[in-house]
């Protein structure tokens, strides 16, 4: 039988798992077996998979430290539901190749198995079930246990990883995008651009103004002295490049690699980059790491269709998975990514943009660098080359800067162990100590330089790796401008927070209301009680209109299926005519000013 084509309830009686380890009246024969990989080589043997198969795979799980399942599956030998459907037959277990979300209670611990995907509780009404993943090497103990207990397979069915993930994903992403927003002011607020002048340093800043109107006023020391301290500021600036591009960098002797692989997560964020998934998925494909022990997530904005129409079109293998964050604002990268984050199963995790050609070995560049470095290095920047440079002098003065930055000044503020301005891609980074530090600032459009400075005030420090990442410059002059216009353009919109976009995000609950949001601090809801302020206070939060702060903890509720005529507000009319649905009975939801709900209470 063809590898990947079982029949779809599971695998034939002849091939089926022998009856003393399938019956739950007679236990499974016992036998001395000296390979740890033997006993899952017989299991998919009995599944119909063939010994070539079987024996490169061991080859690679021996390599690599899997599994022969996970090297299968990761090499799309197999067919993942036709196999997880055979050992469910095998077992005599009920399969689900989908999992209702509305079935699966959303809580903080939910987050564990969303990294490794074991099982989960189903609440059906009339009782309980346990979704499991069975692994080939470990159905002897299952096994034994339902012979033990033989009232307990009625209360468990079989899935897919992907299948729970993607319902862990759906019953806890209201929660994770609220977490992705809101975490690092609560926790750490000093670190986060929500608020962008405490009242301190506000009162310095006016303090300060005030002070220079009346010394402009008195004479022209004030405008001499300003000149002068700016002129040495710069002067500074220049003094630092200046000592970067003396500073001679001693060629070190490359790492020896590493035997230890990780699983590596790797984050692209991808908004309205159609046009560039099919050489992404090519890039990211060539990456020199086990596609077993890889984890790689491109994530998009759920009402991005068309980026997410055409990676799906791209059929990336299993080490892909397409993440849809729902639409909230404020609508920037950093956000992406902190949800992204939540699921992300590598020790380590990189950071590239949708235009980028890492090179093949960079990861293992990374991960060997990380094995002869301190603890507290916890991030590494590979450096970006413009691989058109020769093409006009705006190329040539895109690979010059590049050089300038990636080759002298990080280098050398690296072995000084001073903070790193981090680039916009290829950071390479623990896992551990970027959630410890909170992740991404979602409120900072610059995030990625932005990091650097929390993680060294942390005590951790940044280093620097030789192996590059490619990426184009824009040719010509029109082009640039109109990649600055379009950037200017976005971030213009995200700032004034587009209604409709809005009244659309599926964060809304039935009824088309904001949820509620607990609040850490009770202070800003002090704020927001005075009607002067109510206003402003409005104004301000509408970066984030699908969050509404209160200070009473809310009662835990279920949300409703999702169903296509939730969308409110202007595009309305024009989802219900492409789904041919009338929009009549529809009320737009209206949103109210802060200062008129006051005044109503």
């Amino acid at each position: 039988m063809p590898i990947g084509e079982y029949a779809p309830a599971g695998i034939d009686d002849r091939v089926r798992l022998d009856d003393r380890s399938t019956r739950h009246d007679a236990p499974p024969t016992v036998r001395t077996i000296n390979d740890s990989y033997q006993q899952e080589a017989e299991v998919l043997l009995q599944l119909g998979i063939g010994k070539p198969i079987i024996a490169r795979a061991i080859l690679l799980a021996r390599r690599n430290g899997t599994s022969i399942e996970q090297e299968l599956l990761a090499s799309g030998s197999i067919d993942a539901d036709s196999y997880y459907a055979s050992l469910a037959r095998g077992l005599r277990l009920p399969f689900l190749s989908a999992i209702d979300s509305s079935l699966v209670n959303d809580e903080k611990a939910l987050d564990s198995p969303l990294l490794q995907a074991r099982c989960i509780r189903l609440n059906y009404i009339s009782k309980g079930m346990l979704a499991i993943v069975p692994e080939a090497r470990n159905l002897a103990a299952l096994s034994q246990t339902f012979e033990k207990k033989p009232g307990l397979a009625d209360s468990i069915v079989v899935t897919t990883p992907t299948a729970l993930r993607a319902a862990m994903g759906c019953a806890g992403g209201s929660r994770r995008l609220r977490e992705s927003v809101s975490t690092l002011f609560e926790d750490k607020a000093r670190f986060s651009a929500r608020i962008v002048l405490s009242g301190k340093q506000g009162f310095l800043a006016g303090a300060g103004i005030c002070a220079f109107a009346f010394s402009l006023t008195t004479g022209t020391l004030t405008l001499v002295a300003l000149h002068a301290a700016i002129s040495l500021l710069y002067l500074a600036v220049i003094l630092v490049r200046a000592a970067a591009l003396l500073d001679h960098r001693r060629r070190e002797p490359d790492p020896p690699p590493s035997d230890h692989l990780p699983v590596y997560t790797v984050l692209v964020a991808l908004y309205r980059e159609a046009d560039v998934v099919a050489q992404l998925v090519r890039s990211l494909s060539r990456l020199n790491w086990p596609p077993s022990r890889l984890d790689i997530k491109l994530v998009c904005e759920a009402d991005d269709h068309a980026t997410i129409d055409a990676l799906r079109a791209e059929r990336p293998g299993p080490q892909f998975e397409i993440v849809e964050v729902p639409p909230a604002h404020p609508r920037t990268k950093p956000k992406a990514l902190n949800y992204a984050l939540a699921g992300a199963r590598g020790e380590f995790v990189v950071i590239y943009d949708a235009e980028d050609h890492p090179h093949p070995d960079q990861l293992r560049a990374a991960n060997s660098q990380f094995a002869t470095s301190p603890q507290d290095v916890v991030c590494l920047q590979a450096p970006l080359v413009i691989s058109n440079g020769a093409a006009s002098w705006i190329t040539a003065a895109f690979a010059l800067e590049y050089a300038a930055l990636f080759h002298k000044l990080l280098p050398m503020l690296a072995r000084r162990r001073m903070p790193v301005p981090l680039g916009g891609t290829s950071n390479h980074l623990r896992v551990a100590e970027l959630r410890e530090c909170g992740g991404w600032d979602p409120y900072n459009v610059t995030e990625d330089a932005d990091l650097g400075m929390p993680l060294h005030r942390l005590g951790y420090k940044c280093g620097v790796i030789d192996c590059p990442t490619y990426e184009d410059a824009p040719a010509t002059f029109r082009v640039w401008l109109n990649q600055r216009d379009s950037l200017v353009q976005r971030l213009a919109a995200d700032m004034a927070g587009d209604d409709a976009r809005a009244d659309a995000s599926p964060a809304r609950d039935g009824h088309g209301q904001l949820p509620d949001v607990p609040v850490a601090d009770r202070r800003h809801a002090t704020v927001l009680a005075h009607a002067s302020l109510a206003d402003h206070a409005s104004h301000h939060y509408r970066r984030l209109p699908s969050l509404r702060f209160s200070t009473r903890r809310q009662p835990r509720r279920r949300a409703p299926p999702p169903r296509s005529h939730q969308h409110g507000g202007k595009l309305w009319a024009f989802f219900a005519a492409r789904q041919g649905r009338d929009a009549a009975d529809k009320t737009p939801h209206v949103p109210v000013s802060t200062s008129e709900k006051l005044r109503r209470a």
